[in-house]
């Protein structure tokens, strides 16, 4: 079946599956990009947010973690805009390579998506033992006034 042979309701899911992709590109390119740039000026960004709680923050846990951080934005970035040129193309030309190709790759996330969802149920208990260890080893290394003490509390009520 070619592409000039489908019906009304298969050219209307072809362009329909073309916008959607066409989205999830147009969302992909902007965090490859923040990404790319908190890799290139930290300081920047540090600058940009102009909050002194999350700054003093981001300066405890070190450039490794923010680094980090960035190295995951450029990965989940690439790859969701990747994906959604992918299946643009794929449903544009009606190629069964390309549009097998992006079921593959679209099978892969969401079986990883749901290992790590499994894996945080069956793991619940020991997730919260090692964030709470965590979270105590911090509050021992770096509040040590009760003045910070205060002020985390206060932030915590802020937010919760």
């Amino acid at each position: 079946m070619g592409v000039r042979d489908m019906t009304c309701c298969g050219s209307c899911l072809r362009y329909l599956m073309m916008f959607f992709n066409i989205i999830f590109s147009i969302i992909g390119f902007p965090i490859f990009v923040f990404g790319i740039v908190l890799v290139a000026s930290p300081e920047w960004f540090m600058k940009a947010i102009d909050s002194k709680e999350i700054n003093a923050i981001l300066q405890d846990v070190g450039p490794d973690v923010l680094r980090t951080a960035a190295i995951t934005l450029i990965v989940i970035g690439l790859v969701t805009f990747m994906l959604g040129i992918l299946g643009c193309c794929g449903a544009r030309s009606g190629n069964r390579c390309l549009l097998g190709l992006f079921f593959t790759f679209i099978l892969i996330m969401v079986i990883a998506e749901l290992a790590v969802g499994i894996s945080a149920a069956v793991f619940k208990g020991k997730v919260e033992e090692i964030l709470k260890d965590t979270m105590m080893d911090y509050f021992k290394n770096s509040l040590n006034s009760t003045q910070d003490m205060d002020n985390f509390h206060a932030l915590e009520r802020d937010v919760c």
